[in-house]
């Protein structure tokens, strides 16, 4: 946990959301939690926010699994230009 914990409140945790700093939020309700544990928007918004966390994960997961598959297509396609280039090359000779 950080030091700056005299600035762990709620409208601070709602900067870090607003500003895509979700883990630096979380922590900040965590720590609220730590100290007012009977608070149940506190819960929920910390709830949700993993919630988000999670599905920003997921959508990272896709994004890179699309990405890879689009470079394994250009890296086959370069080998067939190779190979189409060496085989023009034969032939001219």
């Amino acid at each position: 946990m950080s030091e700056d914990i005299a600035f762990y409140t709620k409208t601070m945790a709602k900067v870090y959301i607003d500003q895509g700093h979700l883990k630096k939020a979380a922590e900040i309700y965590q720590y609220l939690l730590k100290i007012t544990p009977d608070k149940p928007d506190l819960v929920r918004a910390l709830s949700d926010l993993e919630e988000q966390i999670t599905k920003n994960r997921q959508n990272n997961t896709s994004r890179l699994v699309n990405l890879f598959s689009q470079w394994i297509g250009l890296v086959h396609r370069y080998k067939q230009l190779q190979q189409l280039k060496r085989l023009q090359r034969d032939l001219r000779t």
